[in-house]
């Protein structure tokens, strides 16, 4: 007797958009876009569930004395983050 194997669970659409504290709708690569001059780890792997992070953004000074004197800016934020590949093609 032969049984239907059962077809894989549909993907959420790469773009998906899910924000700082939410579960993780996708197994899958996220990014965020920063502003212009921004710095961070901006691209991250999550599996599904995981609850989505804030995320820590370098913001450097003006001039950049500074930037060695005082080191950048960190500043902590609530984001949205988006799907942009799947974990098993990663």
């Amino acid at each position: 007797m032969e049984t239907e194997a059962t077809p894989p669970p549909a993907r959420l659409p790469l773009g998906t958009i899910a924000r700082t504290g939410d579960s993780c709708p996708q197994d899958g690569v996220w990014c965020v876009s920063l502003a212009k001059g921004m710095v961070a780890d901006a691209e991250r792997r999550f599996p599904k569930g995981t609850q989505l992070p804030t995320l820590t953004i370098y913001e450097p000074y003006r001039f950049e004395w500074m930037n060695r004197w005082f080191g950048m800016r960190e500043v902590t934020l609530p984001v949205a983050w988006k799907l942009v590949g799947y974990l098993d093609e990663a």
